[in-house]
C-alpha cells in the first residue's frame, strides 16, 4: 500500500504557514539571549524548515 507521508502535497504549506509563526515565538518568548541571536536563530529555524518541508514534498 502507497502512503504518502504526513507533510506531502498540500498539507506541507499549511503546515510550514502554521509552525513557522508558532516556532518563531516560542523562540522569542522563551529563550533568554539577546535579541541579535533570537533574530539569526528565527532566520535559521524557518530557512531550515522551508528547505525540510520541500524535501518532504518532493520526496527527496
Amino acid at each position: 500500500m502507497n502512503q504518502k507521508p504526513l507533510l506531502t502535497g498540500p498539507s506541507a504549506l499549511s503546515a510550514y504557514l502554521i509552525l513557522t509563526p508558532l516556532i518563531s515565538l516560542a523562540i522569542a518568548l522563551f529563550l533568554p539571549l539577546p535579541p541579535e541571536f533570537i533574530a539569526l536563530l528565527i532566520l535559521l529555524t524557518i530557512s531550515t524548515m522551508a528547505v525540510l518541508v520541500t524535501a518532504l514534498a518532493e520526496g527527496r
